[in-house]
């Protein structure tokens, strides 16, 4: 488009100066043989009529408006094309501002992935950790139990050993006897059901969690309790 418009713009240029040199030419041309002409019968030169002037005058107005109109177009364009250039100034500018908030963002990415990772790693833990306790606190109990299902199994047989020696030694009456016979029968009693509670307690221990878990302890103090009365 500009480069169009130089070209139209050269192009008037030269038609007004050829104009321009017709004009002059014109007139010396038109002047001297008027002179010529005119002055061996008048003694004077005539001048050109008045209408090649009007012709002559009207295409040179009409150049110089061509030539007007083409510079304004120039112009525009000119303005046109710095506002464009500005434009595309703007654009490089705003494209590097986003390129750098593009690169801000990656590393807020990367940052926010390695915080929920770290969150998951922990989140893992939490869940773990209390389960682990109560698998260890079980264990601790299953291996007192233990100790204590061993005492017991050590006081009856005693229990056991001093009944038998009694007998031996001396006369046990029907009364004596008894109280004997229930004496051990209990004592067996309670050594069956501490193995049965310790049964169901080892099999509560690797299906519960730590919410449904609540230890029977007021049975497990009167079971204590009993061998020792």
């Amino acid at each position: 488009m500009m480069r169009r418009m130089k070209e139209d713009y050269a192009k008037s240029k030269a038609l007004n100066e050829k104009l321009q040199a017709d004009l002059d030419t014109l007139r010396g041309i038109t002047s001297s043989e008027a002179g010529s002409r005119t002055r061996g019968a008048t003694g004077r030169n005539t001048p050109l009529s008045d209408e090649g002037h009007d012709s002559i005058r009207s295409q040179l107005v009409e150049s110089q408006r061509s030539l007007q109109r083409l510079t304004t177009d120039r112009n525009e364009l000119k303005r046109q094309l710095e506002a464009l250039q500005r434009d595309l100034e703007q654009s490089r500018e705003d494209l590097v501002i986003a390129q750098n908030e593009g690169s801000e963002r990656e590393v807020q990415i990367e940052e926010l992935e390695a915080k929920i990772e770290h969150l998951e790693r922990s989140l893992i833990l939490a869940r773990n950790g209390p389960d682990e306790t109560v698998v260890e606190r079980l264990t601790n109990e299953n291996a007192t139990l233990r100790r204590e299902k061993d005492a017991l199994s050590h006081r009856v047989h005693i229990l056991l050993d001093d009944q038998g020696g009694y007998g031996e030694d001396r006369r046990v009456s029907g009364i004596s006897q008894r109280e004997s016979q229930a004496s051990t029968e209990n004592g067996m009693t309670q050594f069956d059901s501490f193995e049965d509670w310790q049964q169901r307690i080892n099999s509560r221990a690797s299906t519960t969690r730590e919410s449904d878990y609540e230890p029977s302890t007021p049975h497990l103090q009167h079971t204590r309790a009993r061998p020792g009365a």
